[in-house]
């Protein structure tokens, strides 16, 4: 609980993560994202049947992140697969309980409380799957916020920064909010669906009066997410670079999130 926040504000929330299953025996990986998943002691309280059933719903989900990729590529008529080449072995699935924000009362914290912060997703695409009557969940539009509604079988997707950038904004990475102020718990289950380890991040550019490319500096890729937004100048500037990779970029944001 407060072990991660993308502002200030303290994220009343609980969550479990795991990615691609890897075989046992492997113990040598490629990259930053890359390595077992922890399952703890999730097989003995709930029986190995739970851990496949996590398996083969990651499965689907990026299956389905995958085919929604190739509706992307039909309806603008441009090549996107080859920016996710292996995008699957370093995507993360998050299942989140959200809690109402009276349980927490005993935690002694200065700063306000949220489900999750105001933000923009990183990657390529989001997917989230909500429990039926799920409510919390908010995006911005027309300067105000507005309520995402659960839908039986049904998943919500949002794009990502990542698609946002490479598609030059026709395709919004939407800012959205958790909210839980209420009195019942809240209950998702989010894949974050990554372009490949090595795809080259879209920079800003120089020529400011370009409407998106002012629009750009709004996605969360590229705010300083740390507790006090005041990072260090050397290490961000390390990833100032054209050359810096998404794979790289987004642990060091990972760092970014986490709080003591």
């Amino acid at each position: 609980m407060g072990g991660e926040s993308g502002s200030q504000l303290l994220e009343v929330k609980e969550a479990f993560s795991y990615g691609y299953e890897w075989e046992n025996n492997k113990t040598k990986f490629e990259n930053l994202l890359q390595g077992p998943n922890e399952w703890g002691n999730l097989e003995n309280i709930l029986g190995r049947e739970w851990r496949i059933t996590l398996n083969q719903y990651y499965n689907k989900v990026i299956l389905l992140s995958e085919l929604v990729v190739r509706g992307l590529e039909l309806a603008l008529n441009i090549e996107l697969k080859q920016h996710c080449v292996g995008g699957e072995t370093i995507s993360l699935l998050r299942l989140f309980k959200y809690l109402p924000y009276k349980e927490i009362d005993n935690i002694k914290c200065e700063n306000e409380r949220i489900g999750s912060s105001p933000h923009t997703d990183w990657g390529f695409l989001t997917l989230v799957l909500q429990l039926d009557n799920s409510q919390g969940l908010q995006i911005f539009y027309d300067n105000q916020w507005c309520d995402v509604p659960s839908k039986p079988a049904s998943i919500v997707v949002n794009c990502g920064d990542y698609l946002s950038l490479i598609t030059h904004g026709k395709y919004i990475s939407p800012l959205h909010r958790v909210i839980n102020d209420g009195t019942n718990e809240r209950y998702s289950a989010v894949l974050f669906y990554y372009p490949s380890y090595d795809a080259k991040i879209p920079l800003i550019g120089n020529n400011e009066e370009e409407e998106f490319d002012l629009s750009k500096k709004e996605l969360s890729i590229f705010k300083d997410q740390t507790a006090h937004c005041k990072e260090s100048n050397a290490k961000a500037r390390r990833y100032d670079k054209k050359d810096t990779c998404f794979g790289e970029y987004i642990a060091y944001k990972w760092d970014q999130v986490f709080r003591d």
